[in-house]
């Protein structure tokens, strides 16, 4: 081999190198671009979900409330009231430290 074909073989072997090193890196790029597109993506979800749960729990505690001025409540009704409150605060406090 003439010494231009060696030069021009480094070359293209340089090249190539670059070209591999550059493609890797895109991969790993996209790859990490990905995973937090599916972490946003998936806090979003949750949040909706909690607020979607807490909408329902504000209607079944309406239909205590409505009921309470209609008659007072039964022991078993003030205990199922006292839950709903408890899953209202859970799901108000994990809300809050979403943000």
């Amino acid at each position: 081999m003439s010494p231009l074909q060696i030069a021009g073989a480094a070359v293209a072997l340089v090249s190539s190198l670059v070209g591999a090193t550059i493609a890797v890196e895109a991969r790993y790029e996209k790859a990490s671009a990905a995973e937090h597109a599916h972490e946003l993506l998936a806090a979003e979800n949750e949040t909706d979900r909690l607020r979607v749960n807490l909408e329902l729990v504000k209607i079944k505690l309406e239909k205590f409330k409505d009921l309470a001025v209609v008659r007072p409540l039964t022991e078993s009704e003030l205990i199922e009231l006292r839950s709903v409150e408890k899953e209202r605060d859970v799901i108000l406090e994990r809300l809050s430290v979403k943000g």
